[in-house]
């Protein structure tokens, strides 16, 4: 039976400003969720008595979803407060654990289920292999969103930008047994890049990661830290520095004396589909099905929204489904045969995208775009999609892929690709050579022939 004064204690404290630790919260969790079972007739309440029961249930229920909220603040800004603990207690795991270590700066976000940035791709590798990295991520100053986590005594710790560099000194210095320590540069913060030096000093190996063109970012008020100075650097100070495409290594071997290794982007393994999925793919070939996707980041800033919007209109028996993150507030009003559906996990992109037969990358063609090598044209052709692309240099000899340099060049190719066959051996082949495990075998390599 229910012990009603217990629970109108529960209520009152759940009303009260004072805090509620979890295992308290956890317990009357529990405890709700078995009352919810209890009929009327296990209660022996009449109606409106049990009806008053049940609403009185949901009010306990909104309580406790802001007492585990304002629970889970305490709990981060307690973390963040004393994160030096954890880290340390993390270093220690990495010293006793193993004997090669990466600090991954890594310039994007939190590693999530949604995550999809090179950084984050070359860490799930490193992970996999039992490798520990500690991934630093980007935060804004004063973010309400990107909080540090517990460690969960794994080898992946996730610390912000801010802590990191706060502690960028006791990570250094730390005494490690680790015989590779391993720097990954992966964007030429100003902040971090002043301490490659000293890293060398004390026997790390630095990285730098040229993943885009950061002066063309600039240009168009993104990647407002950077500084050209700092970047030149970056390169020159690094032991290895890598680019995911030839433009970037053309534009800085025309100007600084050193080798710079073309180690382009990769597939995530999560892409690869089964041999049922695979029949469905030969059986909408020959149907044709008439849907394009795309998937990615769609901030105006490379994503040619006019483009799409021209081809979707000279395309009406076509329809196309958008998924990704930062859809600019100012685009609306898209034609009816364009669907955006918000950002999606690798799992949910693959079921979408059955009913594909295309994947686009409708990108401005400039200097930012041109030194792209996009991670989602692997993934596209993982999924078994023809892909029809504004040129980028790097992609242009990729096996299912056609470039196009006008807005009608692309709505030609879309229609002369949605009526060929897809050369599955071909791909196949070409993904195989192209999974993120040859990039860290390559970088592994080319570091230990320094």
């Amino acid at each position: 039976m229910i012990d009603t004064d217990k629970l109108l204690n529960d209520f009152n404290l759940l009303s009260s400003n004072n805090p509620c630790n979890f295992e308290y919260l956890t317990e009357l969790e529990s405890n709700l969720n078995s009352y919810k079972n209890f009929d009327r007739y296990n209660l022996g309440y009449s109606d409106e008595v049990y009806c008053r029961f049940k609403a009185f249930l949901q009010k306990m229920y909104r309580l406790l979803d802001k007492k585990k909220s304002e629970a889970t603040k305490l709990q981060i800004e307690k973390l963040e407060d004393n994160y030096k603990t954890y880290l340390y207690d993390y270093l220690d795991f990495v010293s006793d654990n193993s004997d090669t270590f990466v600090f991954m700066f890594s310039g994007v976000g939190k590693i999530t289920p949604l995550s999809g940035n090179r950084p984050v791709k070359l860490t799930l590798e490193l992970i996999s292999r039992n490798i520990p990295v500690l991934y630093s991520f980007w935060r804004y100053k004063n973010s309400t969103t990107q909080f540090m986590d517990l460690w969960d005594k794994t080898n992946l710790f996730q610390i912000p930008v801010d802590k990191a560099l706060q502690s960028i000194m006791d990570i250094i210095t730390y005494k490690l047994k680790c015989k590779n320590k391993i720097f990954v540069l992966s964007f030429p913060y100003p902040e971090a890049s002043k301490y490659i030096e000293i890293f060398k000093f004390y026997g790390w190996s630095v990285v730098y990661d040229i993943r885009d063109d950061w002066e063309e970012f600039h240009l168009v008020n993104q990647a407002k830290w950077y500084n050209e100075s700092y970047e030149y650097y970056s390169i020159l100070k690094s032991n290895l520095v890598i680019a995911t495409s030839q433009p970037l290594i053309n534009k800085f071997s025309s100007k600084v004396n050193k080798e710079i290794h073309l180690v382009t982007n990769a597939l995530d393994s999560k892409f690869i589909i089964n041999k049922s999925r695979l029949n469905f793919i030969i059986d909408r070939n020959i149907n044709r099905r008439k849907k394009i996707g795309y998937f990615g980041h769609l901030t105006s800033s490379w994503f040619d929204w006019d483009a799409l919007i021209y081809t979707a209109t000279k395309l009406p028996n076509y329809h196309f489904e958008i998924i990704g993150h930062s859809m600019p507030p100012e685009v609306n009003n898209l034609p009816s045969n364009i669907s955006y559906i918000g950002p999606k996990t690798p799992d949910e992109i693959k079921s979408i995208s059955m009913d594909w037969k295309i994947g686009i990358i409708p990108f401005k063609i400039n200097k930012l775009t041109k030194a792209v090598d996009p991670i989602k044209i692997y993934e596209y052709l993982a999924l078994d999609l023809k892909v029809v692309s504004f040129d980028m240099p790097q992609i242009r000899n990729y096996p299912e892929v056609k470039c196009a340099n006008s807005f009608d060049e692309f709505v030609n190719l879309i229609n002369i690709s949605m009526n060929e066959k897809f050369n599955f051996s071909a791909v196949k082949e070409f993904l195989s050579n192209n999974l993120w495990s040859n990039r860290v075998d390559t970088i592994f390599e080319l570091l230990s022939n320094k």
